[in-house]
């Protein structure tokens, strides 16, 4: 099991960051594609989920949100 920082490639997508009883929980960064575009996430996990304040964006830097996540959800 997982704990302490790392990183994990998983159907093309790249994780740095914390992990904690096997899942992602504290800050990492998250690169991934939607729909043939480059994304990446810079933030805060729990759980495995994208929760607290985080970052959303192209890799080209076009922010898509910016804000706070709960349960890999955006609020507001």
């Amino acid at each position: 099991m997982r704990n302490g920082q790392g990183i994990e490639f998983l159907n093309g997508s790249k994780y740095v960051g914390a992990w904690s009883a096997g899942l992602k929980d504290g800050y990492g960064t998250l690169e991934y594609h939607v729909n043939g575009v480059a994304m990446k996430f810079g933030g805060y996990f729990e759980a495995g989920r994208r929760h607290g304040v985080g970052t959303e964006q192209t890799s080209a830097g076009i922010k898509v949100f910016k804000g706070q996540w709960e349960g890999g959800e955006r609020e507001g």
